[in-house]
């Protein structure tokens, strides 16, 4: 029996032979044998079995703790020489000799119960045997069996024979060279068949209470050729103290050294060396399948290095079970002896079962909490299996997260679901978005932003692309885009979507990254291996929404926080960051910041989305509308009959704004009827804008910065400041100011908060304006100013003030539609007669704007009228009374004058000079215009009194129009030329 003294290796006599010779003890086979169990061991498993409720575990480990002790110190070194827990022998290879041994344990069965004391090797080890010298065999090597058991003797009661034998011969045997077993303590040759002999290894080395009395010591020197054996047989005399030949070995007695016959299979590649095998890529065939790099070497090659100063072996297995490595490794002051199964092609449940009952229980009945692991490869396991595997104490590992890098696969998969099921930013209605980019000084336009961003993620080194755009031009669109198509268009990159908007303000990368990923969901967070796999080229960064990472910034220090997000810029790092432009102060802030750290950004890239085309914007209304080109053109050319909507609708959250309204009322602003008038449409939009922008800018936990009633004011406020310019765009110092006026009128608590920079950032980047490349500031669309004025205007009315912003500006035609559907026709009657019939009211533009609204209600001007000065160029006066009418100075060009009065359009506009010459004494004109619109001179007038010229006039007008006149002479309107 084994004991701790007898693993002493000073005690065994092939540590002596190596220690006085110049053999390896690589070159030594030792197998185990009855005497080799430990029954105690054995014994004490059973024990410790019955209060856990558990069967104990052929082939019941335990028993060979002592003899596994033994053969690690034995073959320490030796990485490919292993006796593991779960395949208890050993198959050895000697690669110069073509020479493979099967180590067989012929112990499996033995145990301390009395009726288990004999040999037995299984159906399993023969099949694993079996399977593995078979392909030795398609390579020529020499095939050796060594097993403890004697295998002739057939005795079944007898605990030195093999009670298997026969399957060992049936299974093992076609595979087999030769084979070597002991208990015979005899040097005569037998054979499984003529070509595969048997000899026994002898005894050297039993002590007389191990053998019988009448067996002496001896050992065989076996020669093997390629036709036959020779052998050289030797026992120990006792009587004369020394070695002897064994004659017994010979069929009469008289020779010790004999030759036999042997007509060996198949092992041209061990004894015909002369044999040339067929060669594959200038090797040998059976070295270049020797040498094949299948997954379980990949597997054990990424051990041996993960594990510093290992030993990892690969045990294989028949194709019902998983290969596994045997690993042995120190951690710290702890030796420790695992299993990690080893599977290509996926896993499944019925193999974690298999290796749990198969592999671990044999390694845990000597370590009941060992850790053991399955690395596979193929798809990514299904949670369930996870949880069923670490329900069992195993790990499932990827190949790529046993690498130490970080398999992003199932993070890839939850993020494309998330995309693909998004309701805020559907997938579907992405349209190909235009850009403008920089190459150097080159200024060059892409019709697809999305693609040719992925063209520059392909290229082979790192890349910093700064994408900019107004609010609402679709850049989570476009980054959710680039995050979906990754996967499919360039496969080896991992896009990892990064949404600035939810995460808290993190001074580092690494926290940044942290928040993110626990935030998606990740239950393995390595802050170590993220940024090799980044500056490796392994991930795609896809920061959206930079002006979202701080909610509290202000124009002058708007690209601080660039800083955190350049810490990823390093190596083969790819990364695109998205940003509303009006965030920094101008693109000459940008490209300066960028710029200083050219050195670590050599492949920068800056771009800037731009405005959907008529094109665009019906592709978007085509894919909202699942692909109906017919509804899509009918409700393009809606929003285009409806004034200055079709320019809102360039801006792709805009177009979605006014896409999602009721067809009804889109017609009914389109009448100008109904309950939604253009007016109230606009309020309708221009609410959702600054709703959108208020739940944006205040992130659960967050600081309350402005409400939607306070962005209401404050973008008023802008608007009045800027109707009156010629200019429409404001510097940041001019917004700066107009922010220290919204600030006076905030609350102790939000001037707390907030300073004047400060709002002025919240203002020029969260509400309705865009900024220019030079950093000058405007509202998205110059029908938005004119609402928010005409609103103002219409408020002020209500309260009984004079909407002053009416006299310092004329109105465009829509925003005079604001303004009467605002105020009401009502109100807005009144204030033109008040406007029209006050002297004292000296602004032209008040006077214009009075015309405008009781035109655009189909009302006559007033009979008292002072238009003096007024501009009413190319407006259409058709069937106004002018009779009372001041027109001093008026300037009717272009008018239309249809219907209108015509004794008295003349001489109301220049009453003081009825019976006079113009004072500049130049001549007047008479013109008419054709109906392409274009204008005819009829002819000087000789300088008479005005109310000749206008008679003239009309008479003219007349005659062009009449039957028989010319087509191209043919008018629809006249005027007067009139001197001033």
């Amino acid at each position: 029996m084994v004991s701790p003294e007898r693993t002493s290796p000073r005690r065994a006599s092939p540590t002596f032979l190596v220690a006085n010779t110049r053999w390896k003890y690589s070159w030594f086979v030792i197998v185990p044998g009855n005497h080799d169990i430990n029954r105690d061991e054995a014994e004490a498993y059973f024990i410790q079995c019955r209060p856990r409720r558990t069967q104990p575990q052929e082939p019941y480990l335990p028993k060979w703790k002592y003899y596994i002790e033994f053969f690690e110190r034995f073959y320490q070194g030796e990485k490919e020489i292993s006796f593991s827990p779960v395949d208890p022998w050993t198959l050895w290879e000697f690669e110069d000799l073509r020479l493979v041994v099967a180590g067989m344990n012929s112990t499996m069965k033995e145990s301390h119960e009395e009726d288990s004391h004999y040999g037995w090797v299984g159906e399993r080890q023969l099949r694993w045997f079996s399977d593995r010298l078979r392909k030795s065999k398609e390579r020529g090597w020499f095939r050796l069996g060594v097993v403890h058991h004697n295998i002739e003797r057939g005795a079944v009661t007898d605990d030195e024979n093999l009670r298997d034998a026969d399957d060992l011969k049936n299974i093992l045997g076609p595979n087999l060279n030769q084979l070597l077993h002991g208990h015979t303590h005899c040097s005569k040759i037998s054979w499984l068949k003529p070509s595969i002999p048997v000899l026994s290894t002898g005894s050297a080395a039993l002590k007389t209470e191990a053998r019988p009395p009448e067996v002496p010591n001896q050992y065989q020197v076996i020669r093997i050729r390629p036709d036959r054996i020779e052998r050289w047989t030797r026992q120990y005399d006792v009587g004369g103290k020394r070695w002897i030949g064994d004659t017994r070995c010979s069929e009469k007695g008289d020779r010790w050294h004999v030759k036999d016959v042997v007509h060996f299979e198949d092992v041209y590649g061990a004894l015909e060396p002369s044999w040339k095998e067929p060669e594959i890529h200038g090797r040998r065939e059976s070295e270049a399948l020797d040498r094949r790099e299948d997954f379980a070497t990949r597997v054990c090659e990424v051990a041996r290095l993960k594990y510093r100063d290992s030993e990892v072996d690969i045990r294989r297995s028949d194709a019902s079970r998983l290969d596994y490595l045997h690993v042995r490794v120190m951690d710290g002051t702890v030796a420790r002896i695992q299993p990690i199964g080893v599977t290509e092609h996926g896993i499944s449940g019925e193999q974690i079962e298999a290796f749990g009952q198969e592999v671990v229980a044999q390694y845990r009945s000597l370590d009941p909490t060992l850790p053991c692991a399955i690395v596979y490869g193929g798809d990514l396991a299904a949670q369930e299996l996870v949880h069923k595997a670490s329900g069992m104490g195993i790990g499932l590992v990827s190949f790529v997260e046993f690498q130490g890098i970080v398999d992003f696969r199932g993070y890839v998969q939850r993020q494309t679901e998330k995309i693909i099921s998004d309701i805020v930013y559907p997938y579907g209605l992405y349209v190909p978005q235009r850009m403008l980019y920089e190459i150097g000084r080159d200024q060059h336009e892409s019709g697809d932003a999305c693609a040719t961003i992925l063209e520059w993620l392909k290229e082979p080194f790192g890349r910093f692309a700064l994408v900019l755009g107004d609010f609402g031009t679709g850049k989570t669109f476009l980054m959710h885009e680039l995050a979906r198509r990754i996967p499919v268009e360039i496969p080896h990159l991992t896009p990892v979507l990064i949404e600035l908007r939810n995460l808290e303000k993190a001074g580092t990368f690494g926290q940044l990254i942290a928040q993110h990923l626990a935030y998606s969901g990740e239950t393995r967070i390595d802050l170590e291996a993220f940024p090799y796999m980044l500056k490796e080229g392994r991930i795609v960064l896809l920061f959206d929404g930079f002006d979202e990472l701080v909610l509290r910034v202000t124009y002058q220090r708007a690209t601080e926080h660039l800083d955190t997000l350049l810490q990823s810029a390093q190596g083969r790092a790819r990364v695109v960051v998205s940003s509303r432009t009006q965030h920094f102060e101008s693109d000459a802030q940008v490209r300066t910041a960028l710029y200083q750290r050219a050195e670590v950004l050599p492949s920068l890239r800056v771009a800037r989305l731009q405005l959907f085309d008529d094109a665009q914007i019906l592709k978007f209304l085509e894919n909202l509308l699942k692909g109906d080109r017919e509804q899509a053109a009918r409700r393009f050319a809606l929003i285009h009959d409806i004034r200055d909507l079709l320019g809102l609708s360039q801006n792709p959250r805009m177009l979605s704004f006014i896409a999602a309204l009721p067809e009804e009322q889109l017609r009914d602003a389109q009448e100008s009827k109904g309950k939604i008038t253009s007016a109230e449409l606009y309020r309708m939009l221009i609410e959702r804008w600054l709703t959108f922008e208020e739940k944006r800018l205040s992130p659960s936990g967050a600081v309350p910065t402005l409400n939607v009633q306070e962005r209401w004011d404050a973008v008023a406020t802008v608007a009045l400041c800027l109707w009156p310019r010629l200019d429409r765009t404001l510097r940041l110092t001019e917004l700066t100011e107009e922010a220290a006026h919204i600030v006076e009128k905030l609350t102790q608590a939000q001037k707390a908060q907030l300073d004047t920079h400060t709002l002025t950032h919240l203002v020029g980047s969260g509400t309705l304006l865009v900024r220019d490349e030079s950093g000058a500031f405007a509202f998205v669309h110059q029908s938005v100013m004119e609402w928010l004025v005409a609103d103002h205007a219409a408020k002020q009315m209500v309260s009984g003030s004079v909407p002053s912003m009416l006299m310092s500006r004329e109105m465009s035609d829509l925003m005079t539609d604001f303004f009467c559907d605002l105020a009401g026709e009502k109100a807005a009657l009144q204030w033109t007669v008040n406007t029209l019939t006050d002297y004292t009211i000296s602004e032209p533009a008040a006077k214009s704007n009075a015309v405008r609204v009781r035109t655009r209600l189909g009302y006559e001007i007033p009979l008292s009228a002072s238009l003096v000065a007024t501009d009413l160029r190319g407006r259409s006066l058709s069937g106004q009374n002018f009779s009372g009418a001041n027109l001093q100075n008026a300037d009717l060009t272009d008018a239309r004058l249809d219907g209108a009065d015509e004794e008295d359009v003349g001489t109301r506009c220049h009453p003081e000079r009825s019976e006079g010459s113009p004072a500049n004494g130049g001549s007047l004109a008479v013109f008419a215009a054709r109906d392409d619109t274009s204008v005819i001179p009829w002819s000087p007038l000789p300088v008479r009194p005005a109310r000749h010229y206008a008679k003239c006039a009309m008479r003219a007008w007349r005659i062009l129009r009449a039957p028989g006149t010319p087509t191209h002479l043919r008018t629809r309107r006249a005027g007067l030329i009139l001197p001033r």
